[in-house]
């Protein structure tokens, strides 16, 4: 890429912005840091920097996120889809034949099930769920439709294990992610005894170990000489947790657009007071007038 990018500011001699987002929002930072004269501006957009294995920031998020009514539903949700375990399994022994998803991996359909029901929370606020739409009653089917729709129990199977593996070797050993905190769920968890994580080693009973050192020379080298880097998180995304803050030393900013989702923290949906300084900000960088007339239009 870096070759390439030489070779097309031959032809192409205008400037030059690099922008990725979730996983692609990290590779747009790690390429900046590796090559910083390839592009004048970087827009990362909901991209985590993970400190460490498991980092805990997203269990403050988690706690503080929306109102205390909300998170008590939530919480309210995990705890009877929990407490009604076998009955659930055994409902979805059919919709996991129907789906053709097995648990090879993790070693059975219940642990498979218990992580759905741990990860519930994180998706909910990270894809934008609404609160109003939480389920209520003692009746098991809307819970189990409320699960399916947020936290899906395919995420689990052996077939997402197989296709994410290069994403959790990487998670594993360099980038980090995040675990589940089952502090609140222990009475009724059968398969968990402490903290899982969320990184399924596709080494499986090899753990490779992991090293935060290029995490950390990047994330020195952002605060120092991370210039020109605007970043783009969502207020209601998990992934905010884990977000950049530049520092007083850099130019770089950082746009945290309110009630925004993973899915919806981009440049087009932010408001006209955010569009006017990203805009100013892009134009002193790059000595051209961006046109954001269009955000916020009416759709």
């Amino acid at each position: 890429m870096h070759h390439i990018n030489q070779l097309f500011r031959q032809i192409y001699a205008g400037k030059w912005i690099s922008t990725g987002i979730s996983k692609g929002g990290q590779t747009t930072i790690f390429y900046r840091y590796f090559y910083p004269n390839d592009v004048d501006v970087s827009i990362p957009y909901v991209a985590p920097f993970n400190k460490g294995y498991e980092d805990s920031r997203i269990y403050t998020f988690l706690d503080t996120v929306g109102s205390p009514e909300c998170r008590e539903k939530i919480f309210e949700t995990q705890r009877f889809l929990l407490q009604h375990e076998d009955e659930a399994l055994e409902r979805l022994k059919w919709y996991n034949m129907g789906a053709d998803l097995t648990f090879d991996y993790l070693g059975s359909p219940g642990k498979a099930y218990e992580y759905a029901v741990l990860e519930y929370s994180f998706s909910f606020w990270q894809w934008g769920s609404h609160c109003e739409d939480l389920p209520s009653g003692d009746q098991l089917d809307p819970y189990l439709e409320s699960l399916l729709a947020v936290s899906n129990l395919d995420f689990f199977s052996d077939k997402s294990m197989t296709a994410y593996a290069p994403h959790y070797y990487q998670a594993g050993t360099q980038m980090g992610y995040y675990g589940y905190n089952i502090e609140p769920f222990k009475p009724w968890l059968k398969h968990f005894s402490s903290n899982p994580s969320a990184i399924f080693s596709p080494l499986k009973d090899k753990t490779p170990k992991y090293d935060n050192s290029l995490n950390e020379k990047v994330d020195r080298w952002l605060k120092k000489d991370g210039n020109n880097i605007l970043y783009i998180y969502g207020g209601s995304d998990t992934w905010s947790a884990d977000r950049i803050t530049p520092s007083q030393k850099v130019n770089s900013k950082s746009y945290i657009l309110p009630g925004k989702d993973h899915g919806q923290a981009r440049i087009r949906n932010i408001s006209i007071l955010m569009a006017a300084d990203f805009g100013l900000t892009l134009e002193q960088w790059l000595g051209i007038s961006p046109d954001l007339s269009a955000l916020n239009a009416p759709k």
